[in-house]
């Protein structure tokens, strides 16, 4: 049999841990050879679905989303055997019908296709009567057309987005659109608060800036800079808020000072973790990092990629590369994150290619840390880029944003929750 490609609906439900098991799941469809995510929809919010006499502990709320990919040689029972086997690296167990569970991965439509069998039929046989189901395959695929539901679970759009979102929290004299403001205790608490009431996932600290033009920094210097604002993360903490801490730094004896005396969730190394010592530190402590794509630190705009190449090829063979030195060192994938480095060794042409063009390194199967915003590549200004940045995120492939790096959280968070049609 000849088999085509085919664009597929996959819906996507949890009620444990549900955000946490919907990203995980995102992830690994993106990982897979076979597909291509083409568009997800935002996150729907629905009442559960409980047999009259359940375990009072089921009535927990559904999360519920939808992805539009399409599928090499496409083929039904295989596709269906792939959900499964995803399904069960997430953590789904075998349990009783209606139970709470971490991830339902299902088959809701294809374009142009139909099937009826025992095991699987396309369009799902409930497709057209669920709201959480319909409404988000609905934002996938507009030709789908409108419905009227006779019980539509109380499907509403939820507060949560995708991807996680890190608070930019420069402690620097002279970064490029910032700079000066976050130097003292006081306003970084000020600031802190404000992201993190916003709905910020990650505070991403940094104390040098890799501007176009800016100074290089002594260690100490950093170090010094960096231990005003742990203090004041010390503070964030008792005071109740969650969040997780991000390091920006390039610098090997700052990295090991800091994640000796404070909590650090994530390194952020502009530089591309190409100090082999950063590497053993990683691994010896297990830490995460992520790994960001650049030609020079700080930013040279007269030095960048070949104009007439493809720069997401010339970054994916960077990429393999590096693969090739974290297996040496034996450090989890898993604890790699991706980071194409906008801004940096890059022309105008080539970031705003890139920003477009994510899909062209899906190869790269690791989680994507994007920063974009004020980038000068948005080609803004003090009044607007804020809004420019907030156009990218709207519009970005969010299963290539794992974590996105902002300025302004709250017109980014906004963004994410408006309907993008295709």
């Amino acid at each position: 049999m000849d088999l085509q490609n085919k664009l597929v609906i996959i819906g996507l439900g949890s009620n444990e841990e549900p955000l946490k098991h919907l990203r995980q799941a995102l992830l690994k469809l993106r990982q897979q050879s076979n597909l291509k995510i083409k568009k997800v929809s935002r996150i729907y919010e629905s009442d559960a679905q409980t047999p009259i006499g359940a375990n009072d502990s089921w009535n927990k709320k559904y999360l519920n989303a939808a992805v539009l990919i399409e599928v090499f040689e496409f083929e039904p029972f295989l596709l269906l055997k792939q959900l499964k086997r995803i399904e069960k690296e997430i953590g789904r167990t075998e349990s009783e019908s209606w139970a709470p569970r971490k991830i339902d991965l299902d088959i809701l439509f294809a374009d142009q296709y139909k099937l009826e069998t025992e095991t699987l039929n396309i369009p799902h046989k409930l497709f057209f009567e669920r709201a959480f189901a319909y409404l988000p395959a609905q934002e996938v695929n507009s030709n789908l057309g409108q419905m009227i539901f006779k019980n539509s679970y109380d499907t509403k759009l939820s507060s949560y987005v995708w991807p996680e979102l890190a608070a930019i929290m420069n402690m620097t004299p002279d970064s490029f659109s910032d700079g000066g403001q976050i130097l003292d205790k006081a306003f970084f608490l000020k600031q802190a608060r404000i992201h993190l009431l916003d709905g910020a996932d990650y505070l991403d600290v940094g104390a040098e800036s890799t501007r176009p033009g800016a100074s290089i920094i002594e260690s100490v210097v950093e170090i010094e800079r960096l231990k005003i604002a742990f203090d004041a993360i010390k503070i964030l903490k008792s005071e109740g808020h969650q969040f997780k801490v991000s390091l920006d730094s390039r610098n090997y004896e700052t990295i090991q000072k800091i994640t000796d005396q404070f909590q650090v969730d994530l390194i952020n190394d502009v530089s591309g973790l190409g100090d082999l010592r950063i590497l053993k530190l990683i691994k010896e402590k297990n830490m995460k990092a992520v790994c960001m794509h650049s030609l020079t630190v700080p930013a040279d705009k007269k030095i960048t990629l070949p104009i007439h190449i493809n720069p997401a090829h010339e970054i994916l063979n960077w990429w393999n590369q590096k693969n090739e030195l974290f297996n040496q060192f034996h450090i989890n994938q898993e604890h790699i994150f991706f980071d194409p480095g906008f801004g940096f060794g890059k022309t105008i042409e080539q970031n705003q290619y890139l920003i477009k063009n994510l899909d062209e390194m899906n190869q790269i199967k690791s989680s994507f840390f994007l920063g974009y915003s004020r980038k000068s590549f948005l080609n803004a200004n003090n009044e607007n880029w804020d809004q420019k940045t907030a156009v990218i995120t709207k519009n970005i492939n969010l299963s290539f944003g794992q974590i996105l790096r902002l300025h302004n959280i709250a017109i980014n968070k906004k963004a994410l929750k408006e309907k993008n049609e295709l």
